[in-house]
């Protein structure tokens, strides 16, 4: 019996230290990324260091000189006031302005990696308005000081930052904004990482403190626990290397069709971040070993007090019974409060979770139940590739889906870069060639209520005609949860207007009508920081706060958004009645700048 107990403790103890080992390994992974790779200052040397300022001002130049060209071929009938416009836009993007998007749109990024925004950055669009500025301010008239301006500057001098959510969407990119919400996730679950990683090691060492009886068996376990955290941070080291340097090169090309810069720069940038991980854990690796062999030489100090019993619930005075009524309380208050501390965690990490929409992240990424049938073709040069869409419950064709194809042919080498939209039955046609091509799917217009599939790599290898089935599920949340629509308020120098209110009635689309200005008990009671009511109110208020930011949580739909005339500053003037579009589990932002009065 007692062989018994002795085996089965040493189990426990082998199982508690490979367990403490790995969540030390997580702790270790978790501290490292997040003071390196995981931080825009990190990434800000690297833009430097790689060139990548010049790099994305090239691709740019050349972006839009094939936009220019294209339209000088199939327009050449445009008006002077087109020819001017694209004309700025051209001027208009400056080295300067390259590298200060870059870092908006970094630090940004990170903001909203890490929950400090809840929207994508912005992208300023530089049209140099200082003329027309120092005109206003000379004159002090606005309407008089634009005449011997034409209306294209006019109208572009005004544009002056596009939010990244709007691009993206504009162009059907929803595979990137998925991407982006999934690295969210992951440093939502980085940040959770430490917190989770301190409360499971305290409690796998109580249980070894429990299960142990001398310090000889504690120096054994923390030997065997800082041994398999070397051995797992030696282990991803030499994977870093390997992957940089063997596995990387052969792949670069995928990374390539997603981000249009040269694959050197990609490579060179990449092995960039992989460098400090590298460098972290072989040193924390080379750290935990000479630590374990500390460790086993104190085992010689230990011998001598061998016979030293460390157990806690060791006192003399106390009999038998006591003891193990101590022991036992005293074991279920440590796990009480253990597990109290953990499950306030996981409370916290579940409702952080739901409230960045992750869920629908996740249901997106593994909502593909697809299969693959090869027809034979009569000619062997043929590769064609017919993808079809599917309800997943009653196999219906999915209509108005645009599928995008990018990739190159193995031999000859050959680049594809075409889209194609599901017809009536669900189905499109590609005619490609044998290779790798990336898929990416996004509703033709507007928005659809299925669950798209994430991007993905597919080989066509086989001649003839391959067809790809995709059984897609309907998102119910899209129909019941709500959207996050913000309204910036800027004044004629783009600085932020503080407490100027805003509304819109709770019926969509509503139409245009005078309506009388509500009281300043019904304005003041509106007007909390949570801009949704409880029940079902006539009209939604918000009120812009210190940053010029007025925030409306509604239903998803199109609403008219109309301004408080009595809640404007006297130089102002009311701005007229404007559109919004609210979009289901998404927050969109839109810009309104305010015009002074004429005197």
């Amino acid at each position: 019996m007692n062989n018994l107990y002795k085996y089965t403790k040493n189990i426990a103890l082998f199982i508690t230290s490979s367990l403490a080992g790995i969540i030390l390994f997580v702790w270790i992974m978790s501290i490292n990324l997040g003071t390196s790779v995981m931080t825009s200052g990190f990434h800000k040397k690297l833009l430097e260091k790689n060139n990548i300022y010049d790099e994305v001002q090239n691709e740019i130049n050349n972006l839009v000189q094939s936009i220019f060209t294209d339209l000088s071929r199939q327009l050449p009938q445009l008006g002077d006031q087109q020819e001017e416009i694209l004309a700025i836009l051209e001027g208009s993007i400056s080295p300067q302005m390259v590298k200060t998007n870059l870092d908006t749109i970094a630090d940004g990024l990170f903001k909203y990696f890490n929950g400090e925004k809840s929207f994508l950055p912005d992208i300023i669009i530089d049209t140099d308005p200082t003329s027309l500025q120092s005109s206003n301010a000379a004159e002090g008239d606005s309407s008089e000081d634009t005449s011997d301006i034409t209306n294209s500057e006019y109208v572009l001098s005004k544009i002056k930052r596009v939010n990244l959510n709007a691009i993206l969407l504009s162009i059907n990119r929803s595979d990137i904004l998925d991407m982006l919400l999934f690295i969210k996730l992951i440093y939502f679950i980085m940040d959770f990482a430490p917190v989770f990683c301190a409360l499971l090691l305290l409690l796998l060492f109580l249980k070894s403190l429990l299960l142990g009886k001398n310090i000889k068996e504690m120096l054994n376990w923390l030997f065997r626990v800082l041994m398999t955290c070397s051995i797992l941070c030696i282990i991803t080291a030499i994977f870093c290397l390997v992957y940089s340097y063997k596995i990387l090169p052969g792949n670069i090309y995928m990374l390539s069709v997603a981000i249009p810069l040269k694959s050197e720069v990609l490579l060179s940038y990449i092995r960039d971040c992989f460098v400090p991980l590298f460098v972290f854990f072989t040193a924390s690796g080379i750290l935990m070993v000479l630590l374990a062999f500390l460790v086993v030489s104190l085992n010689k100090v230990a011998n001598k007090f061998s016979s030293v019993n460390i157990n806690i619930f060791k006192f003399k005075n106390f009999s038998i019974k006591h003891k193990k009524i101590l022991k036992y309380t005293t074991i279920m208050l440590l796990l009480i409060f253990s597990l109290s501390l953990f499950c306030f965690e996981l409370y916290s990490f579940k409702k952080e979770f739901e409230s960045n929409n992750f869920s629908n992240l996740i249901s997106r990424l593994t909502n593909s139940n697809s299969y693959t049938e090869v027809i034979s073709a009569k000619d062997d040069t043929i590769y064609m590739l017919q993808i079809k869409l599917v309800d997943a419950k009653d196999n219906s064709p999915i209509l108005g889906i645009q599928i995008n194809v990018n990739g190159k042919t193995d031999n000859p080498e050959k680049y594809y870069n075409i889209a194609g939209e599901t017809d009536e039955t669900g189905t499109v046609k590609f005619t490609l060639g044998k290779g790798t091509f990336h898929l990416a799917f996004s509703p033709a217009e507007g928005s659809t209520d299925y669950i798209l599939p994430s991007p993905f790599f597919y080989e066509l290898k086989s001649v003839g005609t391959t067809m790809l089935t995709v059984n897609l599920s309907k998102n119910q949340a899209l129909t019941q949860s709500t959207g996050i629509t913000e309204i910036e308020v800027l004044d004629e120098n783009n600085h932020p207007v503080e407490g100027i209110e805003l509304y819109v009635d709770s019926e969509k689309n509503s139409p245009q009508h005078p309506e009388p200005t509500p009281s300043a008990d019904v304005l003041h009671s509106a007007s909390s920081k949570n801009p949704e009511p409880s029940g079902n109110p006539d009209r939604f208020f918000s009120v812009t706060n210190e940053e010029g930011i007025a925030v409306f949580k509604l239903p998803s739909g199109i609403y008219n958004v109309k301004f408080s005339p009595d809640k404007l500053p006297k130089d102002y003037k009311a701005p007229e009645l404007f559109e919004i579009n609210c979009s289901p589990n998404l927050t969109t932002r839109y810009t309104i700048r305010l015009v002074k009065s004429p005197r």
